[in-house]
């Protein structure tokens, strides 16, 4: 086995070696003036002498696909061998445990010079917490290189602290396709509460199953139900009212929010969704929906891989209209990116920038990403993997797709919010009280840990110097 993994390593290195040399002709020269870049090599001159025998440290979370690490292995070997520099792959635990690590780095003076987090992590924490670069004018070059508006998921306060690498997300609505057709309904995007209500009611009557499920034991679910809801009863600006309650502009207690968690209760109060969801993990949940079980699994898109086999046809919609007028949007983004540390040895940044460039060309990405087989990537040129709901979901991502509302709240709000929608589902609250014990949630936060939404406006000379690069490494982008 060991052998079968390092001939691999060793096979993918060579790949996107040969790609280099046959996808990168056409660069005869630096904008940004640097030295020429015949070779198709990363180029990036900022520093004294080029990049060969410079070392640098990436330490990213375990990978959980198959193949996924040494492909990764493969490409830092490829990097390596086009430029002479010496790039470490270290995988290191869970996301949790990533940030735990870098934290303790910092306390410890320990060195790291690249790492991938999560965007909500990143959000969350690390970007406030001073552990990664501003890396705004470095990446300047490269931003043609991401899908659609996948830029902004790394970017807070206008500043650029991580770049897009790896798959996107978007959620939405999967059904058994054969069973409605068996029960003589038609979904398409557009259907309304009461159309979805109608076919749950036959659902229950003629199949006796429970009509919905969704991953009740995982936590980051919950707050998926007010990402939809609220996008509708906001009036399709979920995201700008929610920055305006975050800043303390507005009040969690207010018409448009009570309305989405009321959204919310309804589902529940009205039979749609079962009480056994409260704790079906994710895995479970696409198990009951292979076994019929369950007609529609509410879910990420990138869920689809584990019910993929399914013995009935799967559609893809969606969420229904909950308002007049509104448009159904979905909650995702681009999940994880790539970061410079501010970690690491200033001296390196030539060699990180030449990674960065490196690691966004199609060729090199592709066989990154293709061991999470997901209908979409944050890198443009590489292609989902193909399925018969992909191109559905592609589009629901790139058209209806807003990003995760709990990438703007911080982690306490969070555990608030799923309370609450818990509490909504057992009859503990309405949509009121709901609205009310998250308020309770965002002024202990203010009045306890001195919260403040938009951190960055707070940030010292001094700060804003912490994670500024020491020069800016010119970098051709082809």
């Amino acid at each position: 086995m060991k052998r079968f993994r390092k001939a691999l390593v060793i096979l993918l290195a060579l790949a996107m070696v040969m790609s280099l040399f046959a996808g990168c002709n056409g660069n005869s020269g630096n904008n940004n003036g640097g030295s020429p870049n015949n070779g198709g090599e990363p180029n990036s001159n900022g520093g004294e002498g080029g990049i060969a025998g410079k070392s640098i440290t990436l330490i990213t979370s375990d990978k959980s696909y198959e193949g996924q690490a040494d492909a990764y292995e493969a490409a830092v070997q490829a990097f390596n061998e086009a430029t002479g520099a010496n790039m470490n792959i270290t995988f290191q635990g869970k996301w949790t445990d990533l940030i735990q690590t870098l934290q303790a780095a910092k306390i410890s003076g320990e060195k790291y010079d690249m790492t991938s987090v999560g965007s909500g992590n990143l959000h969350q924490s690390i970007a406030k917490s001073g552990l990664v670069m501003d890396i705004t004018e470095i990446v300047e070059p490269l931003k043609d290189r991401f899908v659609g508006d996948s830029l902004s998921h790394h970017t807070i306060g206008g500043h650029v602290f991580g770049i897009p690498h790896g798959t996107v997300s978007t959620m939405g609505v999967f059904y058994n396709k054969t069973m409605l057709d068996e029960l003589g309904f038609t979904l398409e995007n557009g259907y309304t509460y009461e159309d979805l209500k109608t076919i749950c009611e036959a659902v229950k009557s003629q199949k006796g199953i429970t009509p919905i499920i969704h991953d009740g034991a995982s936590s980051w679910w919950w707050p998926s139900w007010f990402f939809f809801t609220y996008a509708q009863e906001s009036g399709n600006k979920s995201e700008a009212e929610l920055e305006k309650i975050l800043r303390g502009e507005r009040s969690w207690v207010e018409d448009d929010i009570i309305a989405a968690f009321d959204d919310i209760k309804m589902f529940f109060d009205d039979g749609l969704i079962g009480a056994e969801s409260l704790e079906t993990d994710t895995e479970a949940a696409a198990a009951n929906f292979v076994q019929q079980n369950a007609a529609f699994y509410f879910c990420t898109a990138t869920n689809y891989v584990k019910f993929k086999g399914a013995d009935f046809e799967i559609g893809y919609v969606a969420y229904p209209v909950l308002v007049d007028g509104a448009t159904p949007q979905s909650s995702g983004g681009a999940d994880e990116a790539l970061n410079i540390l501010t970690l690491g040895n200033p001296d390196n940044l030539d060699v990180c920038a030449a990674a960065l460039e490196y690691f966004t060309r199609p060729e090199v990405a592709a066989p990154m990403f293709e061991p999470t087989q997901n209908f979409g990537y944050s890198i443009v040129g590489v292609d989902g993997h193909k399925t018969p709901i992909s191109d559905a979901a592609f589009e629901l991502f790139t058209d209806y797709t807003i990003m995760y509302l709990d990438w703007y709240w911080a982690a306490e709000h969070n555990d608030a919010v799923i309370a609450a929608i818990q509490g909504l589902t057992t009859g503990e609250y309405d949509g009121q009280s709901a609205a009310q014990y998250v308020q309770d949630a965002y002024d202990a936060t203010v009045s306890q840990d001195d919260y403040t939404y938009e951190w960055w406006n707070t940030w010292t000379e001094d700060d804003w110097a912490a994670v500024a690069p020491a020069y800016v490494p010119a970098i051709n982008a082809g």
